[in-house]
């Protein structure tokens, strides 16, 4: 499957329940681990 871009790509990902959004702000070298 080819996209036009990054959005449509994200967009794909989302719809398809494999793209998780985290809202809360994280420290990403604590906490990298848990987010993958």
């Amino acid at each position: 499957m080819k996209f036009r871009d990054l959005r449509e790509f994200l967009d794909t990902l989302e719809a398809s329940g494999d793209l998780v959004r985290i809202t809360e702000e994280i420290d990403p070298n604590l906490e990298m681990t848990e987010i993958a």
